[in-house]
């Protein structure tokens, strides 16, 4: 197809949305709302995803050294768990340390310390996953190598939690697939909506031997136009209540962790071009293919 072909298109797209602006505004606006709703969906799947491997990844294996493990072992077994495939960092934690940090979990019970005359607490490494979700193979093979008494990671709660972002993450993948589904159908009735309107038109194109790309390509551009101009306006409300959503979680929630906006909007911003671009292209397509039949 010629490049003047594409521009000619192209500018009758634009003429035809000025002369018919009201439907074309009416596809605009809900073309928009439709994308802001999808930008907010998006936006709490990304952070509820973040949550949960935030919250996740704050768990660590507590490996317990077998007694009287010489430093020549400690600093083998240190480099065996550092090879794993799976493991981020392995911190040895000696006896001594780890008392002293049960001291500062109970500073108000010095009394509790007063009574135990040796340190009854072993040698230890606390070791960070790369995958959250692995850290329970990772615990079974940490307990096989030699000089390990015990690898501990909570088991009873940190495996539910684990099952439970999971199906967080299945549910707000399969809510994002419908939210993007009744997108294209909303806007593809809000555009089927404006070439109703102007079906004598298409019409007489058809008689008069335009071929249907010729007629299809300003429609389509129309589309295009309406989509990316929705997208845009959906990118700066979604960007505006973000950056006042997240300034009052991060003064009031600062436990809760979220991501920050320059990471957020820019994957939103992406996701809701691409959207407002194929849904314009794809909800044209499909909306003008019935009058084109005559």
């Amino acid at each position: 197809m010629k490049p003047s072909t594409i521009y000619r298109a192209a500018l009758q797209g634009a003429i035809n949305l000025r002369r018919n602006r009201q439907m074309a505004l009416a596809a605009f606006f809900i073309t928009a709302l439709s994308l802001i709703i999808l930008g907010f969906a998006l936006l709490s799947i990304y952070n509820l995803n973040f949550m949960g491997d935030t919250w996740a990844r704050r768990v660590t294996i507590r490996v317990f050294l077998v007694d009287d493990l010489s430093p020549v072992q400690q600093a083998y077994l240190a480099e065996r768990l550092k090879r794993l495939e799976n493991v981020e960092t392995a911190t040895f934690i000696s006896r001594d340390q780890a008392l002293e940090r049960l001291k500062k979990q109970f500073p108000d019970r010095p009394e509790l310390f007063e009574i135990v005359t040796d340190n009854p607490l072993p040698d230890s490494f606390e070791v960070e996953v790369k995958e959250p979700a692995k850290i329970g193979a990772v615990a079974r093979e940490i307990s096989r190598l030699p000089g390990v008494e015990k690898a501990d990671y909570g088991k009873r709660y940190v495996d539910p939690f684990i099952a439970l972002t999971r199906t967080v993450w299945l549910i707000t993948a399969v809510a994002a697939l419908l939210l993007g589904a009744g997108t294209l159908f909303i806007i593809t009735n809000a555009i089927r909506l404006t070439l109703y309107a102007r079906r004598r038109e298409i019409e007489i194109m058809k008689l008069v031997g335009a071929t249907d790309w010729f007629i299809r390509l300003p429609f389509i551009f129309e589309g295009v136009i309406v989509g990316v101009g929705g997208a845009a306006v959906a990118t700066l409300a979604v960007d505006q209540t973000y950056l006042a959503v997240y300034a009052k979680a991060t003064q009031f929630l600062p436990f809760i962790p979220l991501l920050a906006r320059e990471v957020a909007v820019p994957r939103v911003s992406l996701v809701l071009m691409l959207s407002g671009l194929g849904v314009g292209i794809l909800g044209s397509l499909i909306s003008i293919k019935r009058y084109l039949h005559v």
